[in-house]
């Protein structure tokens, strides 16, 4: 702890006493097997419902940057991007170093008048040394830009833009975008991120991280998901109801074939005319006859 960059011991310490829930991106449900993720509801980000307040995407898995391993639990959080950005290595090769930066925290925390009321807590200035540059997220092959304006300056063009991200030195390819899914989120709605904006080198406010997922998927919280695809569970659902409807029908008509069967026997029988045959039971009559 003693190796890390002063500016990093001190946010992560103010962070520790400052850090509160704001908007959820993922809503979990407590079941008898624990505490999940809904992902029935699951905030989408994609930039075409941007214009669409509260929505949500029904997705059958996390995907990370779209190629990570299906998971049911979120691959990227506040603390993976927090943390994938505020590293020793990451901060001084994104953040452009400030002189002030102890003054900063000195005015921010007074040790005998401590308060968490947000009209007392003053924002830290960061400055990125290059907002153009996308940073790498986690270890999930996510890749975020600052603003939307890190994304290609023509949605119709199908060449590949080339990039080497910041925090890594990784070089990234991004080919097709015109197939590729857009998203965005708002960097105010990261709870590790509440002390801190965000500015380029020319001033400008950096208020959104954006990202591609791939085609097929979709923008979900601050990463990519797999749509819950409804078409083959849906056809497979009605192949099954279709099956059974027949089986079913099939057997009322083989017993109501029987039963109508066994109707018409009674009724032949009942409606059949009555024949009574003499019989001489007194053996005196049958000897007269006899004779």
């Amino acid at each position: 702890m003693s190796e890390l960059h002063p500016f990093i011991r001190q946010l992560s310490l103010l962070l520790f006493l400052y850090i509160s829930s704001s908007g959820a991106t993922v809503i979990h449900t407590h079941t008898k097997e624990g505490c999940k993720v809904d992902k029935h509801h699951v905030k989408s980000t994609s930039l075409r419902r941007s214009n669409e307040s509260g929505a949500t995407v029904h997705i059958s898995s996390f995907r990370g940057g779209g190629s990570a391993q299906e998971s049911d639990e979120p691959l990227v959080n506040s603390s993976v991007i927090y943390y994938s950005l505020f590293d020793q290595k990451s901060f001084t090769a994104v953040f452009k170093q400030q002189i002030e930066e102890k003054a900063a925290f000195e005015r921010k925390i007074n040790p005998h008048n401590f308060s968490l009321s947000t009209h007392q807590f003053m924002k830290i200035p960061q400055t990125v040394i290059d907002a153009k540059r996308p940073v790498t997220i986690g270890k999930s092959s996510l890749y975020y830009f600052w603003n939307v304006s890190g994304f290609s300056p023509d949605d119709n063009m199908n060449e590949c833009f080339h990039y080497t991200t910041m925090n890594d030195d990784a070089s990234v390819s991004f080919c097709n975008v015109s197939t590729m899914e857009r998203c965005a989120a708002n960097i105010s709605d990261l709870p590790h991120f509440a002390p801190l904006t965000f500015f380029d080198k020319d001033g400008g406010r950096l208020t959104q991280f954006s990202w591609f997922c791939r085609a097929g998927q979709v923008c979900c919280a601050f990463e990519c998901c797999d749509r819950y695809d409804l078409t083959i569970p849906a056809i497979v659902g009605s192949l099954a109801f279709l099956a059974i409807f027949i089986l079913v029908l099939f057997c009322c008509c083989k017993i109501a074939v029987k039963k109508r069967n066994e109707w018409k026997s009674a009724r032949a029988r009942a409606n059949a005319p009555v024949r009574f045959e003499r019989v001489n039971s007194d053996p005196r009559l049958r000897e007269s006859q006899m004779l």
